[in-house]
């Protein structure tokens, strides 16, 4: 269970980081005292922008923890000076926070006090203040589970936990009362250690991430869209090198997102991250960090804008001194680089009408946020009646002859915009080109486009039929 002394041998000499409580934080620790702060779990409270975090703070000579928090009312850009919300002498550790109403919080743990390592449950109003509840029936005749994590899925309170064995093992159960009580199956998963869950409402896919070995983890996701029923097989997460604390996510669109650690030396770990539509094929992966710190537990949260992460952590400065590090701002980029601009005539009779058509799909790892701009030529009258969209609502301004439109650019997803103008001028010079711009904005990039038509050097007459 206790990982932690894989990192204690790290030293990083020089790294003596100053208090930014006070200061904006893009990326660096929320406080940086001199204890083992450690194991951050992160929530946001409610739509507002007041987040929570609350981490392990241990002991060095015995790794016996207390759970502190510090909350932040700006989005994360200034922290609180942690302060205890569950602590005795008895040895409690990672902290899963859950939110399961308007005003129903809950904090899950590991802790001892009844003598062996059981998860307890501590519950709020707020998200600030807690009262422990003692803790759960799982329905083992003996102590031993440990690390869990907790989720809202299809309306109940759905947890992930590890019994303590040889091997150990990974369960799941489910609470209908806001996890007073929850189901005695002992619902068994997989092998292993650290198992994180999400859930995709859409589908009703339920996805766990776990690490499996001693020394040279190696770390796997399993599928099922039915809790008590894990009998697909297992599928690679990172197994090339030693990996550690994946932690699983749903996106905005449905993509599935798994922050974790990997090793990229004999001590230096780095914060990675992959993406997946189904939570079987992984996306290459993706790196946060590169400074081989030995960073450690990664949980991300979603921001206000798809396509930006939250994410917090640990990181060492020594082996009895690490700090909860948060990344305020992590942007996972889109890729519209098959975005393709065209018209019907790329040379036009004037007082006729051009079609045109602008086709994209988003081929990176997350949805994004996407605001489109198209400016037509001053000469062309829209029709309205002739544009249409795939996917969200297009609006025209008059004074600015420009279109635009905004939506959640889903991965994978072809969207289509058409356009008619009508060219009304019947007195245009031969050779007037005329161009048509559109301006694709996400959260990272902007991708310009353009095309153009040329008048044609004789004008059509069109004279009324006379019958003879």
């Amino acid at each position: 269970m206790v990982r932690l002394m894989r990192w204690f041998g790290i030293v990083l000499a020089g790294l003596l980081i100053s208090s930014l409580y006070a200061q904006p934080l893009e990326r660096g620790p929320i406080y940086a005292g001199q204890e083992l702060d450690y194991q951050p779990s992160i929530m946001r409270l409610g739509n507002s922008n007041q987040l929570v975090i609350v981490f392990e703070r241990l002991n060095p000579t015995n790794l016996s923890g207390d759970l502190l928090l510090s909350s932040s009312n700006d989005n994360g850009a200034t922290w609180s000076t942690p302060q205890p919300i569950i602590a005795t002498n008895s040895n409690e550790r990672h902290p899963a926070l859950v939110q399961h109403g308007a005003q129903a919080y809950s904090l899950f743990y590991l802790s001892n006090a009844t003598g062996g390592f059981r998860i307890h449950r501590a519950t709020s109003s707020d998200g600030l203040t807690w009262a422990a509840q003692g803790p759960l029936e799982l329905g083992w005749a003996s102590t031993g589970e440990i690390n869990p994590t907790v989720i809202v899925a299809d309306g109940k309170l759905t947890m992930t936990y590890q019994r303590l064995g040889s091997p150990s093992t990974i369960h799941i159960a489910q609470s209908s009362d806001n996890g007073a009580t929850w189901d005695t199956q002992r619902t068994q998963i997989a092998q292993g250690q650290l198992p994180r869950l999400a859930w995709r409402a859409e589908d009703n896919q339920y996805v766990v991430a776990y690490q499996t070995g001693n020394t040279m983890l190696k770390m796997y996701s399993k599928t099922s869209s039915d809790v008590y029923s894990w009998g697909n097989q297992a599928h690679p997460l990172s197994i090339d090198a030693n990996s550690h604390d994946a932690m699983p996510l749903v996106l905005e669109d449905g993509t599935f997102f798994v922050s974790y650690v990997k090793a990229n030396d004999a001590n230096g770990f780095d914060v990675m991250y992959r993406t997946s539509s189904d939570g079987q094929t992984w996306s290459p992966e993706v790196a946060v960090t590169n400074e081989h710190a030995g960073d450690v537990e990664p949980h991300g949260l979603l921001t206000e804008q798809a396509g930006r992460l939250l994410l917090a952590w640990g990181r060492p400065v020594s082996s009895s001194d690490y700090n909860i590090w948060l990344e305020r701002d992590l942007v996972i980029p889109a890729d519209l680089s098959n975005a393709q601009l065209s018209v019907d005539q790329t040379n036009f009779d004037p007082g006729t009408e051009l079609n045109y058509t602008l086709q994209f799909t988003n081929t990176g790892l997350a949805p994004n946020t996407g605001q489109l701009t198209i400016t037509l030529p001053t000469v062309c009258c829209p029709d309205l009646a002739g544009q249409n969209a795939s996917h969200g609502t297009l609006s025209y301004d008059s004074q600015t002859h420009q279109y635009m439109w905004s939506y959640i650019l889903p991965v994978g997803e072809p969207i289509s915009i058409n356009l008619r103008l009508k060219v009304a001028d019947l007195g245009m010079a031969p050779g007037t080109v005329l161009t048509t711009s559109a301006i694709i904005q996400t959260n990272d990039q902007r991708w310009p486009l353009s095309v153009s038509s040329i008048a044609n050097g004789e004008q059509r007459i069109y004279l009324p039929f006379v019958g003879h």
